[in-house]
């Protein structure tokens, strides 16, 4: 038993770092740029510096977010890019520099040809902002912004006048223009060249921090992503741990009155109910609830849409539970009544299919009293089906329901979820989905222990196994 469990919990391990070495790649390649995100959001929504300058603002920033340095522990690229490529780090810079890697194989005279533009203008930058420093700057963005080296000939061939004050950097632009426009990369600088990157890298930087609680910063507002979920968490908590009870408290002995006394009308009648909500979309019957409870013409006013946050000031559940219970009737209602029409039909045909097995109808035959027959013998096994529920209604417990959350404004896990993808703050997306793979994890193994602890022939069979 202790070692089935011990392997499978370092196979989960594994594949929970598959997954977040897939996650992490996710985030990397997102169509987004996380440095100028994090400025935005630390200067108030407002962050530009031009392309030529930008290096050391970014660089000081990509220190900050540990993104000056590999992604993974090895690489496999083009002889041709040096180990270092991933110190540049202006998004343009890099599409530009690449671009003209590939175009010539000759990555010192690419670092030489930038180099000199920003040489270039850093020149202008320290002349008075006259209508020709202006002019030039405009020029040399264009040039940092395209590969086009034809363009950026036509860009330099001005007037005597214009070229005059800055005649020595535009005669060395143009001849690298020239050189650059001749090279053409061989053969093997087109081969692959695997590299080792060492333990020194973004990715193993971020999953040290991930062990140890640190998910990183949100772009949306500069909080640790951390402290967002551990707010959220609470009442994603409330609610689904609540439609959850709810659901099994309805279920459970609907189920098994439903198999003990299948013939019975009223009993057919509740079951007919329960088809025809769980064929009710919850977000149509939450709109519904919504309007009805908010309204004060339909009748009803309990429900405020603002309520969460006055509930959060004042303490939520222990300083006032009648208003918090009020609060939370809507959504986990919309959350309880589909699980609850699921799980009585399920708990229904599993607890027929054990009233049918061989061994209860001859406990039948030697006059067991129909309390025990049922709740001693036949209910434990018609339990094992629902234990294996459990590993999918763990992860539900924290991740929370998108649509719910969203229609009555709770502040939970689903809420944070689809305002961050709006948003667009990836490190919280992938924060959360990570967050939902190790709660699946852990409910997957939950339900082998909790199968093992109920039914002592699995426990046999999977030590014969090991051994």
């Amino acid at each position: 038993m202790l070692t089935y469990l011990l392997k499978r919990i370092s196979t989960l391990f594994l594949s929970l770092w598959i997954i977040s070495v897939c996650l992490f790649f996710l985030q990397k390649n997102a169509s987004v740029d996380l440095v100028m995100l994090q400025n935005k959001a630390r200067s108030n929504g407002s962050f530009y510096v031009h392309p030529l300058s930008a290096e050391k603002v970014y660089r000081a920033e990509a220190v900050r977010l540990n993104l000056d340095k590999p992604l993974f522990y090895f690489s496999v690229q083009s002889a041709m890019f040096p180990d270092t490529f991933y110190k540049v780090q202006y998004p343009e810079a890099i599409k530009i520099q690449k671009k003209l890697l590939l175009e010539t194989g000759d990555w010192a005279l690419v670092q030489t040809y930038y180099q000199s533009l920003t040489a270039f203008y850093e020149k202008v930058e320290q002349t008075e902002n006259s209508t020709l420093s202006i002019f030039w700057k405009q020029q040399l963005q264009e040039m940092a912004n395209t590969s086009d080296l034809s363009a950026v000939k036509t860009a330099c061939q001005v007037s005597d006048e214009m070229r005059e004050p800055y005649i020595e950097e535009i005669r060395k632009i143009e001849n690298l223009v020239n050189r650059l426009s001749y090279q053409k990369p061989s053969f093997f600088a087109w081969l692959p060249s695997p590299r080792w990157n060492g333990p020194d890298n973004q990715f193993h930087n971020w999953f040290s921090k991930v062990t140890k609680g640190d998910v990183g910063t949100s772009s949306r507002d500069g909080r640790p992503v951390m402290d967002k979920l551990m707010e959220a968490i609470p009442w994603t908590l409330w609610v689904n741990g609540l439609a959850i009870l709810l659901a099994y408290m309805i279920a459970m002995p609907l189920g098994i009155l439903m198999a003990i006394l299948p013939k019975r009308k009223w009993l057919k009648s509740i079951n007919n109910i329960l088809l025809a909500l769980y064929a009710l979309p919850a977000f149509w019957v939450g709109s519904l609830l919504l309007f009805q409870a908010t309204l004060p013409e339909y009748g009803f006013s309990f429900f405020s849409i603002s309520g969460w946050s006055n509930l959060q000031r004042e303490g939520g559940f222990l300083s006032q539970p009648i208003p918090f219970l009020l609060q939370l009737s809507l959504p986990v209602f919309c959350m309880a009544y589909g699980l609850a029409a699921y799980l009585t039909s399920y708990m229904q045909s599993t607890f027929s299919k054990v009233l049918n097995e061989p061994y209860l109808l001859f406990a039948k035959t030697k006059g067991l009293s129909k309390a025990r027959l049922y709740f001693i013998h036949a209910l434990p096994n018609a339990l094992l089906p629902q234990i294996v529920f459990v590993a999918g209604i763990i992860p539900a417990l924290i991740t929370g329901s998108v649509v719910i959350e969203v229609i009555f404004n709770v502040p939970g896990m689903g809420r944070l979820f689809i305002d961050s993808m709006l948003s667009q703050d990836w490190t919280t997306v992938y924060s959360f989905v990570l967050l939902v793979s190790i709660l699946t994890a852990a409910g997957l193994i939950l339900s082998d222990i909790l199968l093992v602890v109920t039914d002592p022939r699995i426990r046999l069979t999977r030590e014969n196994k090991n051994e």
